[in-house]
């Protein structure tokens, strides 16, 4: 018993990132997609709609401002503290949002939601900060597998909740989230995030990303263009539909991760390029067949938005672990344009739908122009998905192997602390007092007493004496 128990959280640890992530996009899904969260007014309800963009526009500025406020290589500085903090924020306004209060007001209709979607935005950073620092060790498809098997349950088990309670556990759905992702089980890297690559090195990295974010931009605003174009009274469901293509969406995932997973072949960074092709499938059939076929439309465009909200973070995070990027430029680039996009999407169907034209001449025009945007794209994401497969099967990137397994081993040695080593492991790096301060949000007072206390145990009185020691231990000669 005791060996399966070790076993299972051996394996629990590999995927805890991506169990933390899941939970946070579950969020997304029960709360903006399941009627049971709003108490207030019917989930399709035009005042839903209008918080629904408000938060989708704040939602990308926000992640906007942070690429551009951190720009390529400054990091957020991310502790537990911060992380429960922020999806504190983001439970505490999402539940005030489903209850109503302030209803009638701007301050419900656009107030919260820009301030959910602000929230969202820094807890999908912290995330990705917190990510970087692990050292997992197990393969895209499982990692894919786990994290869709996990949005699956939250949001299946989601429909059987009654109306009251299910605004509160959506709501704690990123306190739980940020709880995993920041919580220390002892098997990440020390706390320490990876050292990007050198700049001409990350210059592939940045394109493929740029390139990868603008086709996300283009599907995402075809999805939702086709999602809500459809009549609702074409669709079984009721205000259901938009949740059950959610359902749909992660099955899906979960299956073709499955399959891969046992044939132990496939790349899972094809699946977005798989996912444009089934969105031209949707628009194809919508506009071959017309009406009848409006409901495998839907299913079809549902799904495939589903799986590129969740796939797109998970592609971005094997960037951001490699050390090709920090996780404002991969994720709040990628998740931006992606949000961009639905938005327009929506607006514009919105309009078509507020003049009457959704069988028009312009809607078929509108789909038409969507079909070939998407079907031109499909050859360059497969490009980047080639780029992926080569990234993904180098080793992680580590600031110097052999310098932190001195580390270690001058810590196990001289029976250091945990704070201890990490002082350590940064000083070796070349941080000075008042940088080490700053990682670890701590005065400098505390970092010099911290180093006083590894010059006592090693015996030593200066740091040149720290650095001939531990880079003895790994074979360099001293400089001193």
């Amino acid at each position: 018993m005791a060996v399966l128990f070790s076993r299972a959280k051996g394996e629990y640890g590999k995927v805890k990132p991506f169990v933390s992530f899941a939970m946070l996009l579950a969020w997304h899904f029960c709360f903006w997609f399941s009627p049971a969260s709003i108490t207030f007014a019917p989930l399709l309800d035009l005042g839903v709609t209008e918080s629904w963009l408000a938060y989708l526009l704040s939602s990308s500025c926000a992640l906007l401002f942070a690429v551009a406020s951190l720009r390529s290589s400054r990091r957020l500085k991310a502790t537990p503290r911060a992380s429960l903090g922020c999806a504190a924020v983001l439970s505490a306004a999402s539940l005030s949002f489903s209850f109503g209060l302030f209803f009638g007001s701007p301050v419900h209709s656009y107030g919260l939601p820009s301030l959910i979607g602000a929230s969202e935005a820094l807890c999908f950073i912290l995330w990705g900060e917190f990510f970087s620092r692990e050292d997992y060790d197990v393969s895209p498809l499982r990692a894919i597998g786990a994290a869709s098997s996990v949005l699956f349950v939250a949001v299946g088990l989601f429909a059987f909740l009654p109306p009251v309670v299910a605004p509160i556990v959506a709501a704690l759905l990123p306190l739980a989230s940020a709880f995993l992702s920041s919580v220390d089980d002892g098997d990440g890297k020390d706390g320490l995030s990876p050292v990007l690559k050198p700049a001409p090195m990350r210059k592939d990295a940045l394109k493929n990303i740029a390139t990868v974010s603008a086709i996300s931009l283009v599907a995402g605003f075809a999805c939702f263009h086709l999602i809500t174009i459809v009549p609702l009274d074409d669709l079984v469901g009721g205000e259901w539909v938009y949740y059950n293509g959610v359902l749909a969406g992660t099955l899906s995932i979960f299956f073709v991760s499955l399959v891969g997973a046992r044939a132990h072949k496939g790349s899972p960074f094809k699946i977005l390029s798989w996912l444009l092709v089934l969105v031209c499938v949707a628009f194809a059939v919508q506009l071959g067949v017309g009406r009848p076929a409006n409901p495998f439309s839907f299913f079809m465009a549902a799904s495939a938005y589903t799986a590129f909200e969740l796939l797109l973070i998970l592609y971005f995070a094997i960037i951001v672990q490699k050390g090709c990027a920090t996780p404002a430029i991969a994720f709040g680039t990628s998740m931006a344009l992606f949000r961009l996009g639905v938005l327009g999407g929506n607006v514009l169907s919105l309009w078509l739908e507020s003049q009457s034209l959704q069988s028009s001449d312009i809607a078929h025009w509108a789909a038409s122009l969507s079909l070939c945007a998407v079907i031109v794209l499909i050859v360059p994401l497969l490009d980047e998905g080639d780029f992926m497969n080569q990234l993904a099967a180098k080793r992680p990137v580590s600031p110097d192997d052999a310098l932190l397994e001195a580390c270690r081993a001058t810590a196990v040695e001289f029976d250091l602390s945990k704070r201890e080593l990490e002082v350590l492991t940064l000083l070796m790096r070349g941080y000075a007092i008042e940088n080490i301060a700053e990682e670890f949000v701590i005065s400098p007072y505390t970092v010099r007493a911290h180093v006083r206390h590894i010059y006592a145990k090693v015996g030593i009185h200066k740091r040149a004496e720290l650095f001939s020691y531990v880079k003895e231990q790994i074979g360099e000669p001293s400089s001193s």
